[in-house]
């Protein structure tokens, strides 16, 4: 099979907002994971997990 004569790879995964949607969220990713692996170590609460648990 051709994938990149494909409809899904020409239309939307080849496209300029796409890549700037994958390339924000690793960025979001190697920003967060660290931050969140932090507060799990220090068994501290998650600040905006705890606050819905709260409410419910």
């Amino acid at each position: 099979m051709d994938f990149y004569h494909m409809w899904l790879y020409e239309s939307v995964l080849n496209t300029k907002w796409f890549m700037w949607f994958v390339a924000i969220a690793i960025f979001a990713f190697n920003i967060l994971a660290p931050i969140l692996v932090w507060f799990i170590m220090n068994s501290k609460a998650i600040p905006f997990i705890n606050k819905k648990k709260q409410q419910s």
